[in-house]
């Protein structure tokens, strides 16, 4: 079984009752974790049979997280600057996706501790983090709302 991160096609868009409906209809994808902009599911497939699936979705097949194996493993992160010094460490967008994975809304906990494993990828992190919190803070308007 396989990992996977999927997020809304809408831009930053939150994560809807009726998007992980549609999930949970999809035959071999099973929900694992909800956040506000992102959701983990749990396909059989590989990620090539998941975009198939889900095209022409509410989801955004384009940019599917990748499989890994520490995502299913959440206590394994965040990878200690050691060890990740010595298998040349994850990507960025893999710290991202964890981060995110991890909690919705970071606390200065979460974070300190990811800046102490990558230390390399500080500012990142923290532009990050504190995108999350604004966005949650101060959600985009609805495509219907207007400027007066």
């Amino acid at each position: 079984m396989n990992q996977f991160l999927l997020r809304p096609l809408k831009p930053l868009g939150k994560v809807t009752d009726e998007q992980v409906d549609e999930l949970r209809a999809a035959p071999g994808v099973r929900v694992s974790r909800v956040l506000t902009y992102i959701i983990a599911v749990n396909f059989d497939g590989g990620k090539d049979a998941l975009q198939s699936l889900l095209a022409g979705s509410s989801w955004d097949t384009a940019h599917i997280g990748p499989s890994r194996t520490y995502r299913i493993q959440p206590t394994a992160w965040p990878v200690p600057v050691q060890s990740a010094a010595s298998h040349h460490g994850p990507q960025l967008d893999d710290v991202l996706m964890n981060f995110a994975y991890e909690c919705s809304l970071p606390t200065h906990a979460h974070l300190q501790r990811y800046i102490e494993a990558f230390p390399h990828f500080r500012e990142d992190l923290i532009v990050f983090a504190a995108g999350l919190i604004l966005d949650h803070l101060y959600p985009e308007p609805d495509d219907d709302d207007t400027c007066v």
